[in-house]
């Protein structure tokens, strides 16, 4: 999709624009003049987009300036051909799995001195598969799961429902709640079932305690009290 103001035109494009949880989606930003003299663009800071992305309701679950303030600093930029590609990484401003399955919105805007670009373009966040898919799947097949960890006998195992599937890894010290997994499916020493070779992991959404409560510490001992002399 396209937004354009004046001579000045934006254009977004994702790929893949229908993914699993976990998925890095590629998002290609291109700024293209349509004049016929370049444009030196006046920026009122160091940053020449943001962009977010949205769920059903607008509400931006993630966001481009999470964690750092823009400086006011202006910063001129001469237009020339060509695409920026940043990646965002599935997740969440809280580190967490986006709720799935659901319909976003990747929205970018370029902000100068004296414009303002936007476009937006859709994307589709689709369910992971379960685990009987999973353990029916090709081996090396690349596939994401969601369930709780369950720890039996020194392995770990993703559970949903009635269904488990072991992985090669534990998510954390004392991973609570609901997990979402990705991998590629092989077989791991003393198993003759499918397993999960756990290459990214992150609480699901609504997960907001993932590692249980650490030992308590020890009790504080007691300071002697000194003897009073009368």
């Amino acid at each position: 999709m396209i937004a354009a103001v004046m001579t000045l035109a934006l254009h977004a494009a994702l790929s893949p624009s229908r993914a699993t949880p976990l998925v890095p989606v590629s998002i290609g930003i291109t700024l293209t003049n349509r004049a016929r003299t370049p444009a030196i663009l006046d920026f009122p800071t160091p940053d020449l987009f943001w962009l977010q992305i949205r769920d059903a309701a607008g509400k931006a679950i993630f966001d481009s300036r999470t964690g750092h303030k823009p400086i006011a600093v202006h910063r001129k930029f001469p237009l020339a051909v060509g695409t920026t590609r940043i990646e965002w990484n599935g997740l969440t401003d809280d580190r967490t799995a986006p709720k799935v399955p659901g319909q976003y919105v990747v929205h970018v805007e370029v902000q100068t001195t004296t414009e303002r670009l936007v476009a937006d373009v859709p994307l589709t966040l689709q369910a992971p598969q379960s685990i009987s898919e999973t353990l029916h799947a090709k081996p090396n097949a690349e596939v994401t799961i969601e369930g709780t960890v369950e720890r039996d006998g020194g392995r770990t195992y993703i559970v949903a429902g009635d269904e488990k599937i072991r992985i090669s890894s534990p998510l954390g010290l004392r991973p609570q709640g609901e997990y979402v997994v990705r991998g590629t499916v092989g077989t791991m020493v003393g198993d003759d079932q499918p397993s999960l070779l756990v290459s990214r992991y992150a609480p699901a959404v609504g997960n907001l305690e993932p590692q249980g409560t650490p030992t308590p510490p020890p009790l504080p001992v007691p300071s002697p009290t000194a003897t009073r002399r009368s």
